[in-house]
């Protein structure tokens, strides 16, 4: 009894030390994306939120140990809303690919399920300051489900934050550009059967949330989270008829719609802002269709999304090469798109078109997913000095890591 009566005196002491989940983070400047910069801040974090942002001037309040950048700039974690992170890995055969499966109409497919939290991929992109990404598929008509994940955590379950954040559709012709360019247009059978589909899906959740006895479909079943919870549908669309088609698609179901890709959206710029629909961009890396376009038709079109008040976001799909992800948008800045409109498109505006209220910018009572750099998140040469996952810093080096460590020794590798 008195080494229990110990023990427990022991643990009440010390379990304040044990459970410290309070710091003063601070920086000589602070991004907070959803307001003007501060030159010279200090982030109070309390159990992995921001529950207060100082000046320098203010004074720090006891029970906060101090973690201090003199000359570091603190931003948002990086949100990437479209990605294979998790679900593919270096080479691309079938082994490394969980990405699409054979079949045209494969809603019952999560990549959740596929997730492998494991990968050497994660924490590369995580360091390089990624914090939250939308795993989605890619294969078929309707490709499957989407979702939203951490990139930090032990496994699956506890890096998730939505199993089913999205549906992902597939409205891009994939002919051959010699058959598109001989068929006189017409309606595409893919987006029939994407119609037909989302017909019968609603269909069958009416029926469902109304008692009805009706035949089991994973397929619809899979599906009914977009009726009764309202996620969105994200549209792979790049033609103008593709682009069109997506909107009225989203406005007949009144269904929450988002287009990805929008290759061609500078031709209906006032179109996507009519529609209410947010755009999420693919790889800048992706090259023109066709010469006449222009070398910079890619580069382009954030800027004049930006200018007509469109909300938009970045995305890298390929795991691979996902670390280069804030280079995107360093390059659209050069094409007409405002330094402050790009790290938007990083940060904040991809967790409003989620509805993540409370990631993407540094405000009081968001998630402190943070990443501390040495200077401008635009630039390629700016290195990442500390990341915060919800207030708690990841110490973990990445192979890139690893690697500068032992050249810095000049040691051979193994």
């Amino acid at each position: 009894m008195k080494r229990t009566a110990l023990f427990l005196s022991l643990f009440l002491i010390l379990f304040p030390l044990f459970s410290a989940e309070r710091f003063a983070l601070k920086a000589k400047r602070v991004v907070t994306v959803s307001g003007a910069p501060m030159e010279g801040g200090v982030l109070l974090i309390n159990k992995g939120r921001i529950e207060r942002v100082l000046s320098y001037q203010d004074p720090l309040p006891e029970g906060y140990p101090l973690v201090e950048f003199k000359e570091g700039t603190v931003y948002p974690g990086l949100i990437n809303l479209y990605s294979s992170l998790g679900i593919t890995g270096v080479g691309w055969g079938s082994v490394w690919n969980d990405s699409k499966e054979v079949g045209n109409l494969n809603p019952q497919l999560s990549t959740f399920s596929a997730f492998y939290p494991w990968s050497n991929l994660l924490p590369i992109v995580r360091s390089f300051g990624t914090l939250t990404v939308l795993v989605a598929p890619n294969g078929g008509a309707v490709s499957g489900r989407a979702s939203l994940m951490k990139t930090s955590g032990w496994n699956p379950d506890e890096m998730v934050l939505e199993r089913d954040a999205a549906l992902i559709v597939q409205l891009i012709d994939k002919r051959p550009a010699r058959e598109k360019e001989t068929m006189a247009p017409a309606p595409s059978k893919r987006t029939k059967e994407v119609r037909e589909f989302l017909q019968a899906s609603r269909v069958y959740s009416l029926r469902a949330c109304a008692g009805e006895k009706q035949a089991y479909s994973p397929l619809y079943e899979a599906t009914r989270f977009l009726w009764e919870k309202k996620r969105p549908v994200i549209f792979a669309a790049n033609t103008v008829e593709e682009i069109r088609e997506a909107i009225k698609i989203s406005q007949e179901f009144a269904i929450p719609g988002v287009l990805l890709g929008a290759y061609e959206g500078e031709k209906l710029l006032p179109e996507i802002r009519l529609s209410g629909l947010p755009v999420i961009l693919s790889s800048l890396y992706e090259g023109n269709h066709k010469w006449e376009e222009g070398y910079d038709m890619v580069y382009r079109l954030p800027g004049l999304l930006e200018k007509s008040e469109i909300p938009f976001a970045f995305s890298f799909y390929s795991s691979a090469n996902a670390f280069d992800f804030p280079v995107q948008a360093g390059r659209a800045v050069a094409y007409g798109l405002s330094r402050e409109g790009a790290v938007k498109a990083l940060t904040m505006t991809p967790a409003r078109i989620m509805g993540l209220k409370d990631r993407g910018s540094i405000d009081v009572g968001s998630w402190a997913d943070l990443i501390v750099l040495d200077g401008d998140l635009l630039e390629g040469t700016t290195k990442v000095l500390a990341v915060f996952c919800e207030g708690k810093r990841i110490q973990g080096m990445d192979y890139f890591q690893r690697e500068a460590e032992r050249a810095s020794r000049r040691e051979s590798g193994e």
